[in-house]
Protein backbone atom coordinates (compact mmCIF):
# COMPACT_ATOMS: atom_id res chain seq x y z
CA UNK A 1 0.00 0.00 0.00
CA UNK A 2 1.49 3.00 -1.05
CA UNK A 3 0.69 6.20 1.21
CA UNK A 4 -1.16 8.62 -0.70
CA UNK A 5 -1.51 12.11 -0.22
CA UNK A 6 -2.31 14.53 -2.79
CA UNK A 7 -2.22 18.68 -3.02
CA UNK A 8 -4.43 20.03 -5.66
CA UNK A 9 -4.12 23.69 -6.54
CA UNK A 10 -6.65 25.32 -8.24
CA UNK A 11 -6.75 29.66 -9.18
CA UNK A 12 -9.88 31.20 -7.93
CA UNK A 13 -12.53 31.02 -10.43
CA UNK A 14 -11.18 28.03 -12.27
CA UNK A 15 -12.84 24.15 -11.93
CA UNK A 16 -10.23 21.40 -11.73
CA UNK A 17 -11.37 17.66 -12.22
CA UNK A 18 -9.47 15.64 -9.93
CA UNK A 19 -9.96 11.75 -10.24
CA UNK A 20 -8.79 9.67 -7.24
CA UNK A 21 -8.78 5.60 -7.63
CA UNK A 22 -8.88 3.66 -4.42
CA UNK A 23 -7.27 0.22 -4.25
CA UNK A 24 -10.28 -2.08 -2.31
CA UNK A 25 -9.11 -3.05 1.67
CA UNK A 26 -9.18 -6.57 2.28
CA UNK A 27 -12.08 -7.66 4.66
CA UNK A 28 -12.27 -10.75 7.49
CA UNK A 29 -15.48 -11.78 8.57
CA UNK A 30 -16.28 -14.77 10.61
CA UNK A 31 -18.70 -15.60 13.98
CA UNK A 32 -17.54 -16.04 17.58
CA UNK A 33 -19.04 -18.94 19.38
CA UNK A 34 -19.43 -20.73 22.72
CA UNK A 35 -18.68 -24.10 23.05
CA UNK A 36 -22.29 -25.23 22.92
CA UNK A 37 -22.52 -22.95 19.70
CA UNK A 38 -24.27 -20.30 20.97
CA UNK A 39 -23.34 -16.84 19.82
CA UNK A 40 -20.82 -14.36 21.76
CA UNK A 41 -22.41 -11.09 21.16
CA UNK A 42 -19.67 -8.18 22.35
CA UNK A 43 -16.42 -10.26 22.01
CA UNK A 44 -13.40 -7.87 20.74
CA UNK A 45 -11.74 -9.07 17.60
CA UNK A 46 -8.37 -7.78 16.53
CA UNK A 47 -6.13 -8.38 13.48
CA UNK A 48 -1.89 -8.64 14.12
CA UNK A 49 -0.43 -8.72 10.79
CA UNK A 50 2.50 -11.56 10.88
CA UNK A 51 5.91 -11.26 9.41
CA UNK A 52 7.47 -14.11 7.07
CA UNK A 53 8.49 -16.08 10.56
CA UNK A 54 4.89 -15.78 11.87
CA UNK A 55 5.73 -13.61 14.61
CA UNK A 56 3.28 -10.45 14.75
CA UNK A 57 4.95 -7.58 12.83
CA UNK A 58 4.93 -4.22 14.96
CA UNK A 59 2.33 -2.27 13.69
CA UNK A 60 3.16 0.15 10.62
CA UNK A 61 0.15 1.94 10.52
CA UNK A 62 -3.51 2.34 10.73
CA UNK A 63 -5.67 0.78 8.82
CA UNK A 64 -5.87 1.97 4.85
CA UNK A 65 -8.63 3.59 3.26
CA UNK A 66 -11.27 2.47 0.93
CA UNK A 67 -12.99 -0.15 3.09
CA UNK A 68 -11.41 1.30 6.16
CA UNK A 69 -11.33 4.49 7.02
CA UNK A 70 -10.89 7.49 4.51
CA UNK A 71 -10.27 11.06 4.76
CA UNK A 72 -10.85 13.83 1.71
CA UNK A 73 -10.25 17.75 3.10
CA UNK A 74 -11.13 20.30 0.72
CA UNK A 75 -9.57 23.65 1.92
CA UNK A 76 -11.32 26.46 0.47
CA UNK A 77 -9.93 29.40 -0.89
CA UNK A 78 -9.09 32.34 1.56
CA UNK A 79 -12.22 34.63 3.63
CA UNK A 80 -12.50 38.27 2.09
CA UNK A 81 -9.52 40.11 3.25
CA UNK A 82 -7.10 37.16 4.11
CA UNK A 83 -4.01 36.81 1.48
CA UNK A 84 -4.58 34.50 -1.65
CA UNK A 85 -0.62 33.78 -2.06
CA UNK A 86 -1.61 30.31 -2.66
CA UNK A 87 -4.33 30.84 -5.77
CA UNK A 88 -7.32 28.90 -4.99
CA UNK A 89 -8.51 26.17 -2.86
CA UNK A 90 -6.48 23.02 -2.20
CA UNK A 91 -7.80 19.49 -1.66
CA UNK A 92 -5.43 16.69 1.11
CA UNK A 93 -6.30 13.12 0.50
CA UNK A 94 -5.55 10.66 3.74
CA UNK A 95 -5.48 7.02 3.45
CA UNK A 96 -4.99 6.61 7.23
CA UNK A 97 -7.87 5.97 9.38
CA UNK A 98 -8.57 7.23 12.77
CA UNK A 99 -6.45 6.20 15.70
CA UNK A 100 -6.15 2.47 16.72
CA UNK A 101 -5.44 -0.82 14.80
CA UNK A 102 -7.99 -2.86 12.47
CA UNK A 103 -10.96 -4.68 14.88
CA UNK A 104 -14.13 -4.71 15.78
CA UNK A 105 -16.89 -6.47 18.09
CA UNK A 106 -19.27 -9.30 17.18
CA UNK A 107 -22.57 -8.38 17.01
CA UNK A 108 -25.96 -10.18 18.43
CA UNK A 109 -25.26 -12.98 16.51
CA UNK A 110 -21.50 -13.57 17.21
CA UNK A 111 -20.68 -11.77 13.89
CA UNK A 112 -17.70 -9.62 13.33
CA UNK A 113 -16.03 -7.67 10.32
CA UNK A 114 -12.89 -6.03 10.28
CA UNK A 115 -12.37 -4.04 7.23
CA UNK A 116 -9.06 -1.87 5.50
CA UNK A 117 -6.92 -4.53 5.80
CA UNK A 118 -3.63 -5.39 3.24
CA UNK A 119 -3.24 -8.42 1.71
CA UNK A 120 -1.01 -10.77 3.94
CA UNK A 121 -1.44 -13.14 6.73
CA UNK A 122 -2.99 -12.11 10.26
CA UNK A 123 -3.21 -13.76 13.33
CA UNK A 124 -6.80 -12.91 14.28
CA UNK A 125 -7.12 -12.43 18.30
CA UNK A 126 -10.57 -12.85 20.37
CA UNK A 127 -10.91 -11.14 23.82
CA UNK A 128 -13.80 -10.82 26.38
CA UNK A 129 -13.98 -10.54 30.03
CA UNK A 130 -15.59 -14.00 30.72
CA UNK A 131 -13.67 -16.15 28.12
CA UNK A 132 -10.68 -17.41 27.65
CA UNK A 133 -8.31 -15.15 25.11
CA UNK A 134 -8.22 -16.88 21.76
CA UNK A 135 -6.39 -16.41 18.46
CA UNK A 136 -6.43 -18.18 15.17
CA UNK A 137 -3.69 -17.99 12.76
CA UNK A 138 -2.39 -17.45 10.43
CA UNK A 139 -5.38 -16.13 8.35
CA UNK A 140 -4.74 -14.59 4.82
CA UNK A 141 -6.54 -11.58 3.99
CA UNK A 142 -6.70 -10.96 0.15
CA UNK A 143 -6.50 -7.50 -1.19
CA UNK A 144 -9.75 -6.37 -2.63
CA UNK A 145 -11.69 -9.47 -1.50
CA UNK A 146 -13.77 -10.27 1.80
CA UNK A 147 -12.31 -13.53 3.77
CA UNK A 148 -14.40 -15.60 6.11
CA UNK A 149 -12.89 -16.74 8.77
CA UNK A 150 -14.02 -20.27 9.95
CA UNK A 151 -16.19 -19.88 13.08
CA UNK A 152 -13.75 -19.61 16.26
CA UNK A 153 -15.65 -21.42 20.00
CA UNK A 154 -14.43 -19.62 22.60
CA UNK A 155 -14.42 -21.56 26.19
CA UNK A 156 -15.84 -19.56 29.28
CA UNK A 157 -12.72 -18.55 31.47
CA UNK A 158 -11.74 -14.90 32.58
CA UNK A 159 -7.93 -13.81 32.67
CA UNK A 160 -5.44 -12.72 34.60
CA UNK A 161 -4.06 -9.01 33.93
Amino acid sequence: MVDAKIEVTVASARTTEVTIELERAGVLVGRVTDHAGNPLPGVSVSAARLKEDGTEAPPEREPMGFGGMSRIEIIGPPDEGESDAGGGAMMVFSSHGPGGGPGAQTDEDGRYRIEGLEGGDYKVNFRDDDYRNTSVSPVTAAQGQEVEVETVHIERGGSFS
